[in-house]
Order: structure tokens, then C-alpha cells, then sequence
């Protein structure tokens, strides 16, 4: 997606928030990530491991708020 993409997206989801009056979306950007949702990186990597365990906790958290009833 690049910086730019990833600009545009956030400035997207953000005025869907504002229209909505509350954080329904949101984006994270884990530095030295490969990619996206459900990526597989190496836990023996002290970065990849630290943020996937932040995009973990940050997906359960989303899913708690909207599907917990």
C-alpha cells in the first residue's frame, strides 16, 4: 500500500468515524511488520514478535468490542 495508500486510508476511516460519532474503524501500523491481518512473522525476531503480539492483543480487543454480548 506505501506511506501515501496508507495516508489516504486513515484520512478515509477517520471520516467514517466522525460521520459515524464513534472509533467503529481503525489502523495500526507495526514498524518492521511485513504485511497485514493474520501474518505469520518470526517470533525469534524481538520486533516481529512484539508487534505481533500488539496486533494480537489489539485484534482481540476490536472483536471484544463489537462482538462481546
Amino acid at each position: 500500500m506505501g506511506q501515501k495508500g496508507m495516508q489516504t486510508l486513515m484520512q478515509i476511516l477517520e471520516a467514517k468515524n466522525q460521520e459515524c460519532g464513534e472509533d467503529r474503524h481503525e489502523v495500526m501500523v507495526y514498524p518492521g511488520a511485513k504485511h497485514g491481518f493474520a501474518v505469520r512473522g518470526d517470533r525469534r525476531d524481538p520486533l516481529m514478535k512484539e508487534g505481533g503480539d500488539k496486533s494480537e492483543d489489539q485484534a482481540v480487543r476490536w472483536f471484544q468490542r463489537w462482538f462481546d454480548a
